[in-house]
C-alpha cells in the first residue's frame, strides 16, 4: 500500500516510476485495500444504462464495459471505466470497515467484505445492498469472498475459524 502510487497500471517491462501507463485518481492521501476487475457484458434488458458509455470490442464484436473497482481507506470504493480510465463512481460506505471486493462476472454486483460485523455484502454499482450473509468471523485476517457454481449461485467465503462458508 503506497499513498504516492495508490492505483498505477505498469507495463510488464517497466523498471521504475516514468514506465507507469496510468494511475487512477483517487483524490486526497488513499491507499488502496484492495482491487478488482470485471468485463461488463451487453444486457438484453431493454433497461441497460451501458448505451452512452464507452465500450470496447471484444474478439467476438460484443461491446462490453470494463470496470475496476478499488476498495479504499476513508472507506470508500471507487469505479473506473479501466479502457478510458474515467471514474464512474465512488460508494461511500459510510461507518462499516471493508476488507475485500469482487465482481461478479458481469460487473454489475459486487461482494464485500464487512470486517467488524462479520458479514459478506452483494452490493449493486451504486453500493445499494441487495443481500447480506451473516456469521463470518473476521478479527485478524483478510476473509476473501467470491462467487462460486455455473452461473455465480452461491457465494463461499472463508472464515477464521476452522470452518469456510458456502452462503
Amino acid at each position: 500500500m503506497d499513498a504516492k502510487h495508490p492505483l498505477v497500471m505498469w507495463p510488464a517491462d517497466a523498471t521504475s516510476d516514468a514506465d507507469a501507463l496510468h494511475t487512477f485518481g483517487l483524490g486526497e492521501e488513499m491507499r488502496v485495500q484492495d482491487c478488482s476487475i470485471a468485463a461488463l457484458r451487453p444486457s438484453s434488458s431493454p433497461s441497460s444504462s451501458t448505451s452512452t458509455t464507452p465500450t470496447t470490442t471484444t474478439s467476438s464484436e460484443q461491446p462490453q464495459l470494463i470496470r475496476l473497482a478499488a476498495l479504499c481507506t476513508h472507506r470508500t470504493i471507487h469505479i473506473w471505466d479501466y479502457t478510458t480510465r474515467s471514474k464512474l463512481n465512488i460508494i461511500n460506505m459510510g461507518d462499516q470497515d471493508m476488507t475485500s471486493l469482487n465482481w461478479d462476472r458481469d460487473g454489475r454486483e459486487m461482494l464485500v467484505n464487512i470486517s467488524k460485523i462479520g458479514e459478506v455484502w452483494l452490493i449493486d454499482e451504486e453500493g445499494r445492498p441487495k443481500m447480506k450473509f451473516p456469521g463470518q468471523r473476521q478479527e485478524g485476517y483478510v476473509i476473501r469472498s467470491c462467487f462460486g457454481g455455473a452461473r455465480e449461485g452461491v457465494v463461499v467465503s472463508g472464515g477464521e475459524g476452522e470452518f469456510g462458508f458456502l452462503l
